[in-house]
């Protein structure tokens, strides 16, 4: 088989969990169903993954590796403002609104979110904005309860579907970390 062939059928797979993610739970989803909407049959899908939960598996893993990478073409983060790099974080999550919102649903899971703050490129990013940084040195359980805490509120506005504005959301943040 082709890498483009192969490069295709994976990306209908994964677009075609995405899809039934939409409409139902997880754990109401077969094979069957995948395979029906991304047109391939069972067999090919047992020659790209051994099952739904490596499949879900491989769709996270490659949006951690696209926000890692989103984030860390930021050049001028160190020179923003707090609200400004959170706004640039925001901004991102909301962008990708239906795709975060289709893995937020996943309770399966374990915590896709909790999966993209433990990453340390955005770690650093967070403990690096001028709120975090009023912690004293050397305060590891200071920064890493900034840093969830920072993720729990986006979690948190991704399952209320980007209702609150933006800009709200980073003045809750920050207005938080400030305490």
């Amino acid at each position: 088989m082709s890498k483009a062939i192969n490069n295709k059928t994976d990306a209908s797979l994964k677009l075609a969990l995405l899809d039934l993610l939409k409409r139902k739970n997880f754990t109401e989803i077969n094979i069957s169903e995948v395979c029906s909407l991304a047109k391939v049959h069972r067999s090919t899908f047992y020659k790209h993954y051994s099952s739904l939960q490596k499949l879900l598996e491989t769709i996270e893993e490659e949006a951690i590796v696209l926000s890692e990478n989103f984030l860390s073409s930021f050049n001028p983060f160190s020179k923003a403002s707090a609200k400004e790099r959170l706004l640039f974080i925001l901004n991102y999550f909301k962008e990708n609104k239906e795709f975060m919102i289709s893995l937020n649903s996943i309770s399966l899971m374990p915590d896709f979110f909790e999966k993209i703050a433990s990453r340390p490129i955005i770690q650093e990013k967070l403990k690096n904005l001028p709120i975090v940084l009023t912690l004293e040195k050397g305060q590891k359980n200071g920064e890493l309860f900034a840093v969830s805490g920072i993720f729990i509120v986006i979690k948190n506005w991704i399952s209320n579907s980007f209702k609150e504005d933006v800009n709200d959301v980073a003045d809750s943040i920050i207005s938080c970390l400030r305490y």
